[in-house]
């Protein structure tokens, strides 16, 4: 009970004021808020390298189609419109404000990079 009161003490003046200018939450505050921080900077950076495996399976999941119109891949834009706006967030692009059509663009220049990177890895493998 002894450093309960103590903390009380620390925290509220005689009368049940809170004392705002409190030294052991602001030194507590000042050890803890980098620890979260750091946390929650890791957490964002582990998501942003796996999300847009995420995005390609919601797609895949909901039929959309590359080689497809924009009319057709709507419902599929649709479908996955939070897990592809998360991931665009988490890697810096804004994503708050777009239209179907840059989404689209976006989603198709993840398919054009996957198509890309899997196309240089085979043609280094043929080169050694």
């Amino acid at each position: 009970m002894s450093p309960l009161n103590k903390c009380k003490n620390y925290t509220y003046d005689d009368n049940g004021n809170y004392k705002p200018n409190n030294r052991v939450i602001a030194e507590f505050l000042l050890r803890v808020l980098p620890k979260i921080k750091a946390a929650q900077d890791t957490a964002i950076s582990n998501y942003a390298q796996n999300c847009v495996s995420d995005v390609n399976s919601c797609l895949n999941d909901n039929d959309y189609d590359p080689t497809q119109t924009d009319s057709v891949n709507k419902i599929p834009l649709n479908a996955c419109k939070t897990i592809i706006t998360t991931c665009q967030s988490v890697n810096g692009e804004n994503s708050q404000t777009q239209t179907q059509s840059e989404l689209l663009t976006w989603v198709a220049s993840l398919y054009n990079a996957a198509n890309q990177s899997g196309t240089s890895s085979g043609s280094s493998q043929n080169n050694n």
